[in-house]
């Protein structure tokens, strides 16, 4: 969400502070306001948003599922080479996620829709 709407963050962080008597940022404010302009940070952020589509997403929806089977981590060792080859192929072919030929179908571990996060 930071990295979507970053411009309405940073404004609304301007709101506040102009908002002050003072009209200074507190620590931890002025924390996030350099993160929010910190270029490392956003990319960061970047890559954790396409980490949770690619991998974590499509892990955790399994892990949960195989909870209701009565399955344990030990039963679900082909999952889990499943997911080491994802991540390798995606490391040898990054465009199967972040390329112009990446879809839905190549990008995250399960192969399904692209989760979206609604407000």
């Amino acid at each position: 969400m930071l990295i979507l709407h970053l411009p309405h963050f940073i404004k609304f962080l301007e709101y506040l502070r102009d908002l002050k008597g003072s009209s200074q940022f507190n620590h931890m404010e002025k924390n996030l306001w350099k993160a929010l302009h910190c270029n490392t940070t956003k990319t960061e952020l970047s890559v954790l948003a396409i980490y949770g589509q690619a991998i974590s997403h499509s892990y955790l929806k399994e892990i949960r599922q195989s909870g209701d089977k009565q399955k344990n981590m030990l039963d679900l060792g082909d999952f889990h080479h499943k997911v080491h080859k994802h991540m390798q192929d995606l490391i040898r072919t990054p465009d199967l996620l972040i390329g112009s030929i990446s879809t839905y179908k190549t990008g995250p571990l399960d192969g399904k829709e692209w989760q979206i996060q609604r407000l």
